[in-house]
């Protein structure tokens, strides 16, 4: 099954694939049961966004010791975090870059990153005194155990 960029394979109905684009569904958020494929599902979301988007930059939180996201390790634009801790830092980090994303989108009169993205680079403007970032590069987080995190 060939997927358009920002397009994730959730599954198979009876008689079609089932898919999202995440520019229209931008959370997900996967329960169920121990031991019916959570972390599979959710291996193989992250997968197909990496290989499908070169602008996409990951935060991994792994509250099961990093064993889940292992497989990721060492790739370009992603980092995994391993513990209560480190996944609270990258979270906070992931608020302040938000907000600095939501300022410049304001700034710009656009209602959403999509519409901002939409401006040729020498066109857009920045705050006085903001801090203007690197790229504006698609950021995933994904979180496996989120409950351990939420108890924080």
């Amino acid at each position: 099954h060939t997927l358009k960029k920002n397009t994730l394979l959730l599954g198979q109905g009876r008689s079609k694939w089932i898919q999202t684009d995440i520019t229209a569904t931008p959370h997900l958020l996967i329960a169920g049961q121990t031991g019916y494929g959570k972390s599979t599902l959710l291996r193989s979301l992250i997968t197909t966004m990496y290989l499908n988007n070169k602008n996409c930059v990951f935060d991994l939180i792994d509250l099961k010791f990093g064993l889940e996201m292992q497989v990721f390790r060492g790739l370009k634009r992603v980092s995994i975090h391993e513990s209560v801790n480190e996944g609270v830092i990258a979270l906070e980090n992931a608020c302040d870059m938000i907000k600095t994303r939501a300022q410049i989108i304001k700034f710009n009169n656009c209602a959403d990153i999509n519409q901002f993205l939409k401006i040729p680079e020498d066109r857009r403007i920045y705050p006085p005194n903001q801090i203007i970032p690197k790229n504006f590069d698609r950021y995933i987080i994904a979180i496996d155990e989120a409950f351990d995190l939420f108890m924080v």
